[in-house]
């Protein structure tokens, strides 16, 4: 019996196939087509990247966990091995800044008077291992041009919580 003759006998079934897949196409493309939503969580660590957690992206680094500084852990993957590329903190004016928007935003207060323009600016970044921070753009723009360590030509992948 061929498709054609199976068709015809079972109209049905042939009916409910088609729209079983014609509802499964759609659904697909919805979650194809969809926009992506923007992460909500953050790595962060206490032990300049040696070891990284995730928490809310709302946090404002440098704060405090367990008595210890966390700052922001930018992660990366090459091989299948994750890695710290750089840190990144807030001056603490920036900080200072950042914090009274948030809280005011978690308030549900207005914002309007609250000036966070220029708290890119603000920024501190360094690698792993140094011991120095640098706001410097400069030196920011080496640090945050991450590497896959061992010398490979390949280009490291971000790693999003």
């Amino acid at each position: 019996m061929g498709a054609r003759e199976w068709i015809d006998k079972n109209k049905r079934a042939s009916t409910v196939a088609s729209v079983v897949l014609f509802l499964g196409a759609i659904v697909f493309a919805y979650y194809q087509l969809r926009p992506a939503r923007p992460p909500t969580k953050e790595w962060y660590t206490t032990d300049d990247g040696q070891t990284w957690f995730k928490d809310s992206n709302r946090k404002v680094p440098p704060f405090d966990r367990g008595g210890k500084e966390a700052v922001l852990a930018k992660v990366f993957e090459c091989h299948g091995k994750k890695f710290v590329g750089y840190l990144k903190r807030y001056k603490p004016e920036g900080k200072r800044r950042m914090d009274e928007f948030r809280a005011a935003e978690d308030a549900g207060k207005p914002t309007d008077g609250i000036n966070i323009a220029g708290t890119d600016w603000q920024f501190e970044f360094k690698r792993p291992g140094e011991k120095e921070w640098t706001a410097s753009l400069d030196k920011r723009a080496l640090i945050i041009d991450v590497k896959c360590p061992h010398g490979t030509k390949e280009d490291p992948l971000i790693v999003y919580p």
